[in-house]
């Protein structure tokens, strides 16, 4: 479908018709042919203002599944796993799906270091840098290859930016079945606590990396028009910022999925917040190992 930003377009296709598969032969009624799925090509599906949209869509995610899941994730959370859970899957993207778009958002325009930590933050600055003696492990590596911390801590945020792309999936598994943990119901299947989890990810990463992350860094802007340079791209803002956002995410969704009380969800919220800082950290230790080994 071309886009159009002005207005709906108006489906004028006869769902009454008879119609033979051009692929099959079978007679159904409808867009698509109730036995091999093949799609009735229309008309105005051959015309270039059609191409165009269609490529349009493909490379800036103009689609409506696509919108419909992060508007979802903030006005309704927990509501886009309930209904796919439930069969209701039309109207939203892939929960997979849309977690890797939101991994391909932030890796090209990259603003905080959530998923991508430099060799000096794991040497000092996790949570396991000490308890792991990690700047022990960088310097005796440092110095069997006879080079120098500066020029290791290059190789290694390069090595380290390519591994994050593919393995942020491992922070959404720990996440994930940290949720499972926190909200275990015999009335939810496996998949349901992944799927709720995935949504949460999705969350993450739309909204408190990539959403927050370009709000901040516009304020600052902003600010810096009548100030000395003003930066809010800075952790402490993030985290001041970030963690009542994503309470609310968790209240609300935790509440609408699992169907239980306002104190139950606020309870479990809380401890889904410290879930998702070891979820984190695990990522970041991940991280730390493969690009050690792939060194």
């Amino acid at each position: 479908m071309a886009v159009n930003f002005f207005k709906k377009k108006i489906d004028t296709f006869d769902y009454d018709q008879q119609r033979s598969c051009k692929n099959c032969g079978h007679s159904y009624k409808g867009r698509f042919c109730n036995k091999c799925g093949q799609k009735v090509i229309e008309s105005n599906e051959r015309t270039v203002s059609y191409f165009i949209g269609h490529i349009f869509n493909a490379f800036t995610f103009v689609d409506g599944k696509f919108w419909n899941s992060v508007k979802s994730l903030i006005l309704r959370p927990g509501q886009m796993s309930l209904d796919i859970s439930e069969g209701k899957d039309r109207p939203y993207m892939k929960p997979v799906g849309l977690f890797f778009v939101g991994n391909l958002i932030y890796f090209l325009f990259p603003i905080f270091q959530t998923f991508d930590t430099n060799l000096y933050s794991q040497m000092d600055y996790m949570v396991y840098s000490d308890m792991l003696s990690i700047s022990e492990i960088v310097e005796n590596r440092v110095a069997l290859e006879g080079t120098s911390l500066e020029i290791f801590a290059d190789k290694y945020a390069n090595t380290s930016r390519e591994i994050s792309k593919t393995a942020l999936i491992l922070f959404a598994i720990y996440f994930s079945l940290i949720i499972s943990l926190i909200n275990f119901s015999r009335r939810k299947l496996f998949s349901d606590h992944i799927l709720f989890g995935l949504e949460l990810s999705s969350f993450v990463i739309h909204y408190l990396t990539i959403l927050l992350g370009v709000v901040l860094w516009g304020m600052g802007l902003i600010l810096s028009l009548f100030y000395d340079r003003v930066n809010l791209i800075r952790d402490d803002i993030f985290f001041f910022v970030a963690i009542p956002i994503f309470l609310y995410a968790l209240v609300r969704g935790i509440r609408t999925f699992y169907k239980v009380s306002w104190l139950v969800s606020s309870l479990k919220s809380l401890i889904s917040l410290v879930g998702l800082v070891i979820s984190i950290e695990l990522y970041r230790l991940c991280v730390f190992a493969l690009t050690m080994l792939l060194l």
